[in-house]
């Protein structure tokens, strides 16, 4: 079925559950479904807003979802009816039933590829913002920003146990921290800060790379805005290690002067910051969004979203099978993001 991108994001919105006139759902029904997606799309909320304002960013390959466009989607029937209280998927246009059972299209895939094995890389994180940071010279305040990011890890069998949250923000910074229980909630979170954020200069939009160690595949990018400033600017010293250059020849010494071989002094303070497959060139460019394609398949891989992710239920089907049944439609995507607006401090 084919959906515009301000349903496919109200879709995920209804992973927390409601009925149809958005009342709450009966005493005993799950309060939240994990709605799983495909391997091309990822998309960041904090579970803390209030309903329906959730879900802060949503891409698909890499680019944000254009809320106008359309984009085809491969699902379960139910669900394009309005099962298990999806009712922005009961709105989508040109339904069309391939007449395969899910089952069988998923024992076709699994005989077809008979070396698969399980992915345990997330598609979906969840990113609230603990601290969004303060600097004050004459208060004698200089808070760093501080995100919290779960939903990092994978419950299924065999998955490899997440110890470190890392956020590299290319040149201004990797920051990490590890991954553990919160004393207060139980869950398993990363409380990540920002040092020195003051510096990154005012205006400027970082797109920040979140990953996982042990490396499982996990790889989302969101936008992180700088400081806005009311009064003054950042400190002189964010200026100081913009300096480091070869220094000029000193005087009298310039018979003797030779070019330095590479890498012997020009590699200081990049070797891991910046890399351009890390949120930088490929995904930094968050303001020209409007021509590349993009293909969406809202369901499949056994990622999850949420809550308590032990024991969270599911909708949908294996994308595997379902890509048995139905092809793709490539359109544009682009967007803006919430974060951005709760980052903002003085």
């Amino acid at each position: 079925g084919e959906v515009t991108g301000a349903q496919f994001k109200q879709m995920l919105e209804e992973q927390w559950q409601r009925t149809a006139d958005g009342g709450d759902v009966e005493a005993g029904d799950e309060a939240f479904l994990a709605f799983n997606v495909s391997e091309n799309v990822e998309y960041v909320f904090d579970s803390t807003r209030e309903l329906d304002d959730r879900i802060v960013d949503t891409r698909i390959n890499g680019e944000s979802i254009d809320p106008d466009a359309t984009y085809t989607i491969v699902t379960a029937s139910f669900l394009f009816e309005g099962g298990d209280n999806m009712w922005a998927l009961s709105e989508a246009q040109n339904v069309r039933d391939s007449g395969v059972l899910d089952r069988d299209a998923f024992i076709s895939y699994l005989e077809a590829k008979p070396e698969l094995a399980p992915g345990y890389a997330q598609r979906q994180l969840e990113l609230q913002i603990l601290d969004g940071g303060e600097y004050d010279s004459a208060a004698g305040v200089d808070r760093d920003p501080v995100l919290r990011i779960g939903n990092v890890e994978s419950q299924s069998l065999g998955a490899p146990e997440i110890e470190t949250v890392v956020v590299d923000a290319g040149e201004h910074g990797t920051f990490e921290a590890p991954y553990a229980a919160d004393e207060e909630t139980g869950r398993l979170v990363a409380d990540v800060t920002l040092t020195d954020w003051l510096c990154v200069p005012e205006g400027a939009v970082v797109p920040l790379t979140i990953t996982a160690i042990p490396e499982v595949g996990t790889e989302i990018v969101i936008d992180i805005p700088a400081f806005e400033w009311t009064v003054g600017g950042a400190p002189a010293e964010c200026g100081e290690d913009d300096d480091v250059s070869t220094p000029p020849p000193g005087d009298g010494d310039d018979d003797d002067a030779t070019t330095p071989p590479a890498g012997d002094g020009d590699d200081q303070g990049s070797d891991d910051q910046g890399d351009a497959d890390q949120g930088g060139a490929d995904q930094g460019d968050d303001s020209s969004r409007d021509d590349d394609p993009a293909a969406v398949l809202p369901v499949g891989d056994d990622t999850s979203a949420g809550g308590s992710r032990s024991d969270l239920a599911r909708t949908g089907v294996s994308a595997g099978s379902m890509i048995a049944a139905a092809g793709l439609l490539s359109l544009a995507g682009a967007g803006a993001l919430g974060l951005r607006h709760r980052m903002t401090r003085h």
